[in-house]
Protein backbone atom coordinates (compact mmCIF):
# COMPACT_ATOMS: atom_id res chain seq x y z
CA UNK A 1 0.00 0.00 0.00
CA UNK A 2 0.98 3.49 -0.79
CA UNK A 3 0.24 4.65 2.76
CA UNK A 4 3.08 2.74 4.19
CA UNK A 5 5.99 3.37 1.33
CA UNK A 6 8.34 4.30 4.03
CA UNK A 7 7.69 1.95 6.34
CA UNK A 8 8.31 -0.47 3.99
CA UNK A 9 11.61 0.99 2.68
CA UNK A 10 12.52 1.04 6.52
CA UNK A 11 11.34 -2.72 6.78
CA UNK A 12 13.68 -3.47 3.65
CA UNK A 13 16.46 -1.86 5.87
CA UNK A 14 16.30 -3.18 8.93
CA UNK A 15 15.97 -6.88 7.58
CA UNK A 16 19.62 -6.44 6.53
CA UNK A 17 20.85 -5.46 9.73
CA UNK A 18 18.32 -7.03 12.37
CA UNK A 19 17.10 -10.19 12.74
CA UNK A 20 13.27 -10.15 11.97
CA UNK A 21 13.54 -6.43 11.39
CA UNK A 22 12.60 -5.21 15.28
CA UNK A 23 14.47 -5.80 18.60
CA UNK A 24 11.04 -7.13 20.30
CA UNK A 25 9.95 -10.02 18.90
CA UNK A 26 5.73 -9.09 19.40
CA UNK A 27 6.94 -5.67 17.54
CA UNK A 28 7.70 -7.73 14.23
CA UNK A 29 6.04 -6.50 10.79
CA UNK A 30 4.58 -9.66 10.58
CA UNK A 31 2.81 -9.75 13.97
CA UNK A 32 0.74 -7.46 12.00
CA UNK A 33 -0.51 -7.06 8.42
CA UNK A 34 2.84 -6.72 6.82
CA UNK A 35 2.22 -4.22 4.00
CA UNK A 36 -0.76 -2.75 5.32
CA UNK A 37 0.29 -1.51 8.65
CA UNK A 38 2.80 0.56 9.97
CA UNK A 39 6.66 -0.54 10.83
CA UNK A 40 8.54 1.93 12.31
CA UNK A 41 7.01 4.85 14.54
CA UNK A 42 8.72 8.26 14.51
CA UNK A 43 7.19 9.92 17.90
CA UNK A 44 4.89 10.09 20.11
CA UNK A 45 2.32 12.75 21.69
CA UNK A 46 0.34 12.11 25.03
CA UNK A 47 -1.81 9.25 23.74
CA UNK A 48 -1.10 9.27 20.03
CA UNK A 49 2.04 8.14 17.75
CA UNK A 50 3.32 9.56 14.55
CA UNK A 51 4.63 6.79 12.05
CA UNK A 52 7.23 6.95 9.73
CA UNK A 53 4.71 7.93 6.60
CA UNK A 54 3.62 11.15 9.09
CA UNK A 55 0.69 8.94 9.70
CA UNK A 56 -0.91 9.73 13.64
CA UNK A 57 -2.94 7.28 15.41
CA UNK A 58 -4.27 6.47 18.62
CA UNK A 59 -1.70 4.21 20.16
CA UNK A 60 -3.85 1.42 21.96
CA UNK A 61 -0.69 -0.90 22.31
CA UNK A 62 1.09 1.83 24.68
CA UNK A 63 4.54 0.12 23.79
CA UNK A 64 3.40 -3.59 24.91
CA UNK A 65 2.02 -1.83 28.49
CA UNK A 66 4.70 0.25 29.22
CA UNK A 67 3.32 3.99 28.19
CA UNK A 68 0.55 4.18 30.88
CA UNK A 69 0.86 7.32 31.52
CA UNK A 70 1.49 8.48 27.76
CA UNK A 71 3.73 10.02 25.47
CA UNK A 72 6.03 13.25 26.37
CA UNK A 73 4.94 16.23 24.16
CA UNK A 74 6.62 16.76 20.85
CA UNK A 75 8.27 19.83 19.64
CA UNK A 76 6.43 19.08 15.94
CA UNK A 77 3.13 17.95 17.17
CA UNK A 78 2.55 21.50 18.65
CA UNK A 79 -0.42 22.00 16.96
CA UNK A 80 -1.48 19.05 19.42
CA UNK A 81 -2.99 20.08 23.27
CA UNK A 82 -2.88 17.29 25.04
CA UNK A 83 -3.48 18.10 28.78
CA UNK A 84 -1.86 14.64 29.57
CA UNK A 85 1.17 15.16 28.78
CA UNK A 86 3.67 14.24 31.73
CA UNK A 87 6.41 17.05 31.41
CA UNK A 88 7.39 16.14 34.72
CA UNK A 89 8.78 13.16 33.82
CA UNK A 90 10.93 15.10 31.10
CA UNK A 91 11.97 17.37 33.87
CA UNK A 92 12.98 14.54 36.71
CA UNK A 93 15.00 13.03 33.85
CA UNK A 94 16.77 16.10 32.25
CA UNK A 95 18.05 16.81 35.76
CA UNK A 96 20.79 13.80 35.52
CA UNK A 97 22.13 15.16 32.45
CA UNK A 98 25.85 15.38 34.84
CA UNK A 99 25.88 11.45 34.32
CA UNK A 100 23.49 8.40 33.36
CA UNK A 101 26.00 5.61 34.88
CA UNK A 102 28.27 6.12 38.12
CA UNK A 103 31.37 4.35 39.43
CA UNK A 104 29.52 4.46 43.21
CA UNK A 105 25.87 4.00 44.01
CA UNK A 106 23.78 7.29 43.44
CA UNK A 107 21.12 8.72 46.54
CA UNK A 108 18.19 8.29 44.12
CA UNK A 109 18.70 4.26 44.22
CA UNK A 110 18.12 4.54 47.42
CA UNK A 111 15.11 7.43 47.26
CA UNK A 112 13.13 5.19 44.31
CA UNK A 113 13.43 2.00 46.41
CA UNK A 114 11.96 3.77 49.26
CA UNK A 115 9.06 5.02 47.82
CA UNK A 116 8.65 1.13 46.09
CA UNK A 117 8.94 -0.04 49.32
CA UNK A 118 6.20 2.01 50.59
CA UNK A 119 3.70 1.20 47.78
CA UNK A 120 4.38 -2.45 47.13
CA UNK A 121 2.32 -4.95 50.00
CA UNK A 122 5.22 -7.37 49.64
CA UNK A 123 8.06 -5.19 49.03
CA UNK A 124 10.87 -4.53 51.94
CA UNK A 125 13.56 -4.11 49.69
CA UNK A 126 14.36 -3.89 45.77
CA UNK A 127 16.60 -5.28 43.25
CA UNK A 128 16.70 -3.13 40.27
CA UNK A 129 17.57 -4.49 36.40
CA UNK A 130 16.75 -3.31 33.11
CA UNK A 131 14.09 -5.78 31.74
CA UNK A 132 11.31 -8.17 32.43
CA UNK A 133 12.96 -11.39 32.14
CA UNK A 134 16.08 -10.13 34.07
CA UNK A 135 13.75 -9.39 36.54
CA UNK A 136 12.37 -12.81 36.42
CA UNK A 137 15.37 -14.74 36.22
CA UNK A 138 16.80 -13.19 39.32
CA UNK A 139 13.47 -13.93 41.11
CA UNK A 140 13.96 -17.24 40.43
CA UNK A 141 17.67 -17.35 41.36
CA UNK A 142 16.86 -15.80 44.81
CA UNK A 143 14.64 -18.33 45.26
CA UNK A 144 16.80 -21.61 44.65
CA UNK A 145 19.45 -19.72 46.52
CA UNK A 146 17.16 -18.83 49.74
CA UNK A 147 15.44 -22.68 49.64
CA UNK A 148 18.47 -24.46 48.31
CA UNK A 149 15.92 -26.29 45.59
CA UNK A 150 16.14 -26.99 42.07
CA UNK A 151 12.60 -27.07 41.04
CA UNK A 152 10.16 -24.38 39.78
CA UNK A 153 6.47 -24.48 39.28
CA UNK A 154 4.92 -21.96 36.35
CA UNK A 155 2.18 -21.49 33.72
CA UNK A 156 3.06 -22.88 30.46
CA UNK A 157 1.08 -20.68 28.27
CA UNK A 158 2.00 -17.71 30.35
CA UNK A 159 5.16 -15.34 29.61
CA UNK A 160 8.05 -14.99 32.17
CA UNK A 161 11.18 -14.23 30.21
CA UNK A 162 13.17 -15.67 27.03
CA UNK A 163 15.45 -17.11 29.27
CA UNK A 164 16.31 -20.67 29.14
CA UNK A 165 14.79 -22.01 32.88
CA UNK A 166 11.20 -20.69 31.25
CA UNK A 167 11.72 -21.06 27.30
CA UNK A 168 12.38 -24.91 28.16
CA UNK A 169 8.19 -25.57 28.74
CA UNK A 170 7.58 -24.14 25.13
CA UNK A 171 6.63 -26.70 22.77
CA UNK A 172 9.50 -25.47 20.35
CA UNK A 173 12.65 -24.13 22.37
CA UNK A 174 15.42 -24.19 20.18
CA UNK A 175 19.30 -23.50 21.41
CA UNK A 176 17.92 -24.80 25.10
CA UNK A 177 18.90 -28.20 26.17
CA UNK A 178 15.96 -30.43 27.24
CA UNK A 179 17.81 -31.03 30.88
CA UNK A 180 16.40 -27.66 31.40
CA UNK A 181 12.44 -29.19 31.68
CA UNK A 182 13.89 -31.70 34.55
CA UNK A 183 13.78 -28.32 36.54
CA UNK A 184 10.90 -26.67 35.31
CA UNK A 185 7.28 -27.96 35.39
CA UNK A 186 4.05 -26.72 34.31
CA UNK A 187 0.21 -26.41 35.59
CA UNK A 188 -2.54 -24.86 34.43
CA UNK A 189 -4.37 -21.54 35.28
CA UNK A 190 -7.19 -21.69 37.49
CA UNK A 191 -6.42 -25.47 38.46
CA UNK A 192 -4.96 -25.50 42.16
CA UNK A 193 -5.39 -29.26 42.13
CA UNK A 194 -2.62 -29.63 39.36
CA UNK A 195 -0.17 -27.31 41.30
CA UNK A 196 -0.84 -29.12 44.58
CA UNK A 197 -0.16 -32.69 42.46
CA UNK A 198 2.81 -31.19 41.78
CA UNK A 199 3.56 -29.96 45.08
CA UNK A 200 3.29 -34.13 45.97
CA UNK A 201 5.37 -35.16 43.43
CA UNK A 202 8.20 -32.92 44.11
CA UNK A 203 7.86 -32.07 47.65
CA UNK A 204 10.60 -30.63 49.10
CA UNK A 205 12.43 -30.00 46.23
CA UNK A 206 10.72 -27.04 44.98
CA UNK A 207 12.07 -23.63 44.82
CA UNK A 208 9.74 -21.51 44.03
CA UNK A 209 5.62 -21.03 42.30
CA UNK A 210 5.72 -18.31 39.49
CA UNK A 211 3.11 -16.71 37.73
CA UNK A 212 1.28 -13.62 36.23
CA UNK A 213 -1.66 -13.52 39.10
CA UNK A 214 -3.80 -12.59 36.05
CA UNK A 215 -3.76 -11.65 32.68
CA UNK A 216 -6.95 -11.92 30.23
CA UNK A 217 -8.13 -14.71 32.42
CA UNK A 218 -9.97 -14.07 36.19
CA UNK A 219 -8.52 -16.07 38.69
CA UNK A 220 -11.24 -18.51 40.62
CA UNK A 221 -12.33 -17.16 43.73
CA UNK A 222 -9.72 -18.89 46.50
CA UNK A 223 -7.25 -19.65 43.40
CA UNK A 224 -4.37 -17.02 44.50
CA UNK A 225 -5.01 -17.29 48.28
CA UNK A 226 -4.70 -20.92 47.88
CA UNK A 227 -1.14 -20.92 45.51
CA UNK A 228 0.03 -18.99 49.05
CA UNK A 229 -1.29 -21.54 51.24
CA UNK A 230 0.60 -23.95 49.25
CA UNK A 231 3.36 -21.86 49.35
CA UNK A 232 3.50 -21.52 53.15
CA UNK A 233 3.20 -25.73 53.58
CA UNK A 234 5.40 -26.98 51.19
CA UNK A 235 8.16 -23.82 52.09
CA UNK A 236 8.49 -23.06 48.78
CA UNK A 237 9.00 -19.42 47.70
CA UNK A 238 5.43 -17.53 45.86
CA UNK A 239 6.79 -15.20 42.81
CA UNK A 240 4.53 -12.99 41.19
CA UNK A 241 5.21 -11.55 37.98
CA UNK A 242 3.70 -8.05 38.11
CA UNK A 243 5.05 -6.63 34.86
CA UNK A 244 1.61 -6.43 33.09
CA UNK A 245 -0.78 -5.62 36.50
CA UNK A 246 2.09 -3.36 37.96
CA UNK A 247 1.34 -0.32 37.82
CA UNK A 248 -2.24 -0.88 36.23
CA UNK A 249 -4.48 -2.90 38.42
CA UNK A 250 -3.47 -1.07 41.24
CA UNK A 251 -0.85 1.33 43.04
CA UNK A 252 0.50 -1.86 44.53
CA UNK A 253 -0.34 -4.76 41.78
CA UNK A 254 -2.43 -7.16 41.78
CA UNK A 255 -1.43 -8.09 44.70
CA UNK A 256 -2.86 -5.12 46.33
CA UNK A 257 -6.31 -5.44 44.09
CA UNK A 258 -6.44 -9.24 45.04
CA UNK A 259 -5.39 -9.03 48.33
CA UNK A 260 -2.40 -11.73 48.00
CA UNK A 261 0.90 -10.64 48.61
CA UNK A 262 3.99 -13.21 47.66
CA UNK A 263 7.24 -13.52 48.82
CA UNK A 264 9.14 -12.19 45.99
CA UNK A 265 7.21 -10.03 43.00
CA UNK A 266 8.60 -8.52 39.64
CA UNK A 267 7.78 -5.52 38.19
CA UNK A 268 9.00 -2.85 35.04
CA UNK A 269 7.06 -1.58 32.56
CA UNK A 270 5.03 1.10 33.54
CA UNK A 271 7.09 1.64 36.64
CA UNK A 272 8.98 4.32 34.46
CA UNK A 273 6.74 4.93 31.54
CA UNK A 274 9.28 3.61 29.00
CA UNK A 275 12.26 4.08 30.47
CA UNK A 276 14.16 0.77 30.41
CA UNK A 277 14.07 -0.51 34.42
CA UNK A 278 12.48 -3.03 36.27
CA UNK A 279 13.03 -4.84 39.60
CA UNK A 280 12.20 -7.89 42.10
CA UNK A 281 10.59 -6.91 45.18
CA UNK A 282 10.07 -8.93 48.35
CA UNK A 283 11.08 -9.84 52.08
CA UNK A 284 14.33 -8.78 53.42
CA UNK A 285 15.14 -12.18 54.90
CA UNK A 286 14.94 -13.61 51.02
CA UNK A 287 16.35 -10.42 49.51
CA UNK A 288 19.34 -10.72 51.31
CA UNK A 289 20.20 -13.77 48.39
CA UNK A 290 20.11 -11.24 45.91
CA UNK A 291 24.06 -10.79 46.07
CA UNK A 292 23.39 -13.12 42.72
CA UNK A 293 22.44 -10.57 40.69
CA UNK A 294 24.15 -7.41 39.30
CA UNK A 295 24.60 -5.32 36.72
CA UNK A 296 26.55 -2.92 35.07
CA UNK A 297 23.48 -0.82 34.33
CA UNK A 298 21.50 -1.74 37.52
CA UNK A 299 21.40 1.78 39.15
CA UNK A 300 21.89 3.89 36.10
CA UNK A 301 20.73 7.18 36.64
CA UNK A 302 17.80 8.69 34.13
CA UNK A 303 15.82 5.73 34.39
CA UNK A 304 14.94 5.79 37.87
CA UNK A 305 14.85 9.56 37.85
CA UNK A 306 12.14 8.92 35.41
CA UNK A 307 10.48 5.81 38.04
CA UNK A 308 10.90 8.53 40.49
CA UNK A 309 8.59 10.99 38.52
CA UNK A 310 5.95 8.64 37.95
CA UNK A 311 5.58 6.96 41.41
CA UNK A 312 4.85 10.96 42.60
CA UNK A 313 2.21 10.77 40.09
CA UNK A 314 0.63 7.66 40.87
CA UNK A 315 0.69 8.50 44.80
CA UNK A 316 -0.87 12.12 44.27
CA UNK A 317 -3.26 12.02 41.11
CA UNK A 318 -6.04 8.86 40.71
CA UNK A 319 -4.20 6.88 37.61
CA UNK A 320 -5.84 3.66 38.52
CA UNK A 321 -9.10 4.99 38.36
CA UNK A 322 -8.83 6.56 34.94
CA UNK A 323 -6.85 3.72 33.60
CA UNK A 324 -10.18 1.58 34.85
CA UNK A 325 -12.64 4.19 33.84
CA UNK A 326 -11.39 4.78 30.04
CA UNK A 327 -11.21 0.56 29.96
CA UNK A 328 -14.52 0.49 30.89
CA UNK A 329 -15.42 2.70 28.59
CA UNK A 330 -14.14 1.19 25.93
CA UNK A 331 -14.55 -2.58 26.86
CA UNK A 332 -18.62 -2.14 27.60
CA UNK A 333 -18.88 0.39 24.11
CA UNK A 334 -16.99 -2.30 22.02
CA UNK A 335 -19.51 -5.29 23.42
CA UNK A 336 -21.78 -3.16 22.58
CA UNK A 337 -21.61 -2.10 19.33
CA UNK A 338 -20.82 -5.99 18.61
CA UNK A 339 -23.75 -6.95 19.94
CA UNK A 340 -25.74 -4.12 18.08
CA UNK A 341 -24.40 -5.20 14.60
CA UNK A 342 -24.18 -8.90 15.36
CA UNK A 343 -20.38 -9.85 15.25
CA UNK A 344 -18.34 -12.34 16.22
CA UNK A 345 -16.46 -10.90 18.35
CA UNK A 346 -15.60 -9.94 21.93
CA UNK A 347 -14.12 -7.94 24.07
CA UNK A 348 -12.82 -9.71 27.29
CA UNK A 349 -9.60 -9.47 29.66
CA UNK A 350 -9.63 -7.17 32.56
CA UNK A 351 -10.84 -3.29 31.67
CA UNK A 352 -7.41 -1.94 32.01
CA UNK A 353 -5.86 -4.96 29.56
CA UNK A 354 -8.34 -5.56 27.35
CA UNK A 355 -8.59 -7.83 24.34
CA UNK A 356 -10.37 -8.34 21.36
CA UNK A 357 -11.21 -11.69 20.48
CA UNK A 358 -13.58 -13.34 17.25
CA UNK A 359 -15.83 -15.82 18.18
CA UNK A 360 -16.65 -17.74 14.85
CA UNK A 361 -18.43 -20.64 15.02
CA UNK A 362 -17.48 -23.89 14.47
CA UNK A 363 -17.10 -24.28 10.79
CA UNK A 364 -15.41 -20.71 10.46
CA UNK A 365 -12.34 -22.49 11.77
CA UNK A 366 -11.56 -24.18 9.12
CA UNK A 367 -8.43 -23.52 7.09
CA UNK A 368 -9.18 -21.46 3.97
CA UNK A 369 -6.70 -22.12 0.94
CA UNK A 370 -5.11 -18.53 0.32
CA UNK A 371 -1.82 -17.07 -0.58
CA UNK A 372 -0.08 -19.85 -2.72
CA UNK A 373 -1.77 -22.62 -1.52
CA UNK A 374 -1.10 -22.09 2.38
CA UNK A 375 -3.74 -22.92 4.46
CA UNK A 376 -4.71 -19.94 7.31
CA UNK A 377 -7.03 -20.17 9.73
CA UNK A 378 -10.23 -17.90 9.23
CA UNK A 379 -10.14 -16.26 12.41
CA UNK A 380 -6.27 -15.25 11.56
CA UNK A 381 -7.76 -14.16 8.78
CA UNK A 382 -10.81 -11.59 10.68
CA UNK A 383 -7.97 -10.46 12.78
CA UNK A 384 -5.72 -9.29 10.38
CA UNK A 385 -8.12 -7.70 8.29
CA UNK A 386 -9.52 -6.00 11.40
CA UNK A 387 -5.64 -4.18 11.84
CA UNK A 388 -5.51 -3.05 8.57
CA UNK A 389 -8.57 -1.58 8.58
CA UNK A 390 -8.03 0.12 12.26
CA UNK A 391 -4.70 1.33 11.45
CA UNK A 392 -5.91 2.98 8.54
CA UNK A 393 -8.56 4.73 10.42
CA UNK A 394 -5.96 6.00 13.22
CA UNK A 395 -5.65 3.03 15.95
CA UNK A 396 -3.06 0.66 16.88
CA UNK A 397 -4.20 -2.39 17.84
CA UNK A 398 -2.29 -6.11 18.58
CA UNK A 399 -3.01 -8.89 17.89
CA UNK A 400 -2.45 -10.41 21.40
CA UNK A 401 -4.66 -7.40 23.10
CA UNK A 402 -4.37 -3.83 23.62
CA UNK A 403 -3.73 -1.45 26.84
CA UNK A 404 -5.41 1.67 28.12
CA UNK A 405 -2.91 4.78 29.02
CA UNK A 406 -4.42 7.20 31.72
CA UNK A 407 -3.42 10.12 28.46
CA UNK A 408 -6.37 8.81 27.00
CA UNK A 409 -9.60 11.03 26.57
CA UNK A 410 -12.86 10.37 26.74
CA UNK A 411 -13.17 11.64 23.34
CA UNK A 412 -9.91 9.38 22.53
CA UNK A 413 -12.53 6.41 23.42
CA UNK A 414 -15.42 7.29 20.97
CA UNK A 415 -12.95 8.08 18.48
CA UNK A 416 -11.89 4.11 18.49
CA UNK A 417 -14.86 2.69 19.01
CA UNK A 418 -16.14 4.59 15.64
CA UNK A 419 -12.91 3.79 13.67
CA UNK A 420 -13.77 -0.31 15.11
CA UNK A 421 -17.19 0.05 13.95
CA UNK A 422 -16.52 0.32 10.77
CA UNK A 423 -13.29 -1.69 10.40
CA UNK A 424 -15.32 -4.46 11.76
CA UNK A 425 -18.39 -3.65 9.07
CA UNK A 426 -15.35 -5.21 6.93
CA UNK A 427 -14.45 -7.75 8.62
CA UNK A 428 -18.35 -8.97 8.43
CA UNK A 429 -18.68 -8.32 4.81
CA UNK A 430 -15.75 -10.76 4.30
CA UNK A 431 -17.00 -13.40 6.89
CA UNK A 432 -20.15 -13.53 4.68
CA UNK A 433 -18.98 -13.56 1.34
CA UNK A 434 -15.63 -15.96 2.22
CA UNK A 435 -13.68 -13.15 -0.50
CA UNK A 436 -10.43 -11.74 1.35
CA UNK A 437 -9.33 -9.71 -1.62
CA UNK A 438 -9.70 -7.23 0.57
CA UNK A 439 -6.78 -7.87 2.80
CA UNK A 440 -4.06 -5.97 1.20
CA UNK A 441 -1.20 -7.38 3.83
CA UNK A 442 0.06 -10.46 4.75
CA UNK A 443 -2.16 -12.23 7.50
CA UNK A 444 -0.22 -12.33 10.50
CA UNK A 445 1.79 -14.57 12.26
CA UNK A 446 2.06 -15.83 16.05
CA UNK A 447 5.27 -16.22 17.63
CA UNK A 448 5.46 -19.78 19.61
CA UNK A 449 8.30 -17.97 22.01
CA UNK A 450 6.02 -15.88 23.84
CA UNK A 451 2.71 -16.21 25.30
CA UNK A 452 -0.37 -18.50 24.00
CA UNK A 453 -2.58 -15.73 23.19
Amino acid sequence: MERYTKSQTYLERALKVTPGGAQTLSKRANRFPQGAYPVALQYGNGAHVVDVDGHRYLDMICGLACMTLGYPTHVDDCDLNQPTDRPEINAAVQQMIDGVSFSLATDNEAEVAEKLCAMIPCAEQVRFVKTGSEANEAAIRIARKATGRDIVLTIAEGYHSWHSWFQALKPQHPGIPDTYQQIVRAFPYNHLEELEWQFRVHNTNTAAVILEPCHYEQPNEGFLEGIRSLCTEYGAVLIFDEMVTGFRWANGGAQEYFGVTPDLATFGKACANGFPLSFVCGKADLMQHADVVSGTFGGEAVSLAACNAVLDIYKTEPIIETLWARGEQFQSGFNAMAEAVGMPVVCDGFAVKPRIKFTLGESFYMAVNWLNGRSIPTDTLAMSLFLQETALRGVLWHPAGGNISAAMTKEDIDSALNSMTLSLMIVQKALDSGDWSVLKGLPIQSTPFVRKS
